[in-house]
């Protein structure tokens, strides 16, 4: 369960209990906060790979 409360700290999940169950949820709003996150890379990525490459394959000839 400490992998649950690490989760439910960063707001990733949320928990409902029933009785002594606890059962627990994934947080739209936490979802859409690494969503945002991930967003910024995705832009990133593709043209530092890119650069590399390009490098790589002058390197190689």
């Amino acid at each position: 369960s400490q992998h649950l409360a690490v989760l439910r700290t960063a707001g990733l999940v949320r928990e409902e209990r029933q009785g002594r169950f606890v059962n627990y949820e994934v947080d739209p709003n936490g979802l859409a906060l690494i969503a945002q996150w991930l967003a910024k890379y995705r832009a990133y990525w593709p043209a530092r790979i890119d650069v590399l490459k390009n490098l790589l394959r002058d390197m190689d000839q």
